[in-house]
């Protein structure tokens, strides 16, 4: 599986290996190329930089990218994933997707968020009150630290259909799955550590792992899934 900028990449090299094009013959201008491909400018650029750093090409100051002379050009490497830093707070933009998915006036496909009538509003009203009125003696208690004993042991009859073996100590509810990252974070890695997350993803999984002080290696997601053999790769090549 490979990136759009590989796939390029290769096309170029197949058509210098079959010789269409020669030593020294000039490659279209990164826009011209970009229309040609229908790929984004940034994509062109990181097309002719890779191939640029594998020396099948060479760039001439006010000139552009040129095929460079050689006797015979390698098959291209396999690029290495690098961690992602996030440079800037995207929590702004996080809370302006929310703020949209709260209006009427338009669809938003940036958020999780189902149209009122998709949602069985009649049926959760009717259940928060029927447990309230079952429950009017803890309702203005904490409860369990880890959550309620009655839901922990529903979440354990569903893992155990999926072949799951595991008793209700060992689960714990949080408010929201963002919690359930945090601590996951918290007991299982350290200020610094490499996490390898699926991209693309959930906006706030990014959030997250930028203020935990982690490193992020994002693992491609295709139209067949995530390159599992890619992180197979990075972890025989002590990426974590």
């Amino acid at each position: 599986m490979a990136f759009k900028y590989q796939q390029l990449a290769e096309l170029i090299l197949s058509e210098i290996n079959s010789a269409h094009l020669q030593a020294g013959q000039a490659l279209p201008a990164l826009r011209k190329f970009a229309k040609q491909h229908q790929v984004s400018l940034a994509t062109a650029t990181k097309t002719y930089e890779w191939l640029q750093s594998q020396g099948v090409i060479d760039v001439k100051a006010q000139s552009g990218f040129y095929v460079k002379a050689q006797p015979a050009i390698p098959m291209l490497s396999k690029p290495k994933l690098k961690s992602v830093s996030i440079e800037h707070d995207q929590s702004d933009v996080i809370f302006e997707i929310l703020q949209n998915a709260l209006t009427y006036d338009q669809i938003g496909l940036s958020n999780g968020y189902l149209d009122s009538s998709l949602r069985p509003s009649a049926e959760l009203r009717r259940s928060f009150k029927r447990t309230a009125k079952q429950a009017s003696l803890t309702t203005n208690s904490y409860g369990h630290t880890q959550g309620e004993l009655k839901l922990r042991q529903a979440i354990v009859n569903i893992m155990q259909q999926r072949q799951c073996s595991l008793n209700s100590e060992q689960v714990i509810v949080t408010n929201g799955c963002l919690e359930a990252v945090n601590v996951v974070l918290a007991q299982i890695t350290e200020r610094d550590d490499t996490v390898a997350i699926l991209t693309p993803c959930y906006s706030g999984l990014l959030t997250a792992l930028k203020h935990a002080k982690r490193q992020i290696l994002e693992i491609h997601c295709g139209a067949n899934g995530p390159d599992m053999t890619h992180l197979a790769e990075l972890f025989d090549q002590g990426a974590f």
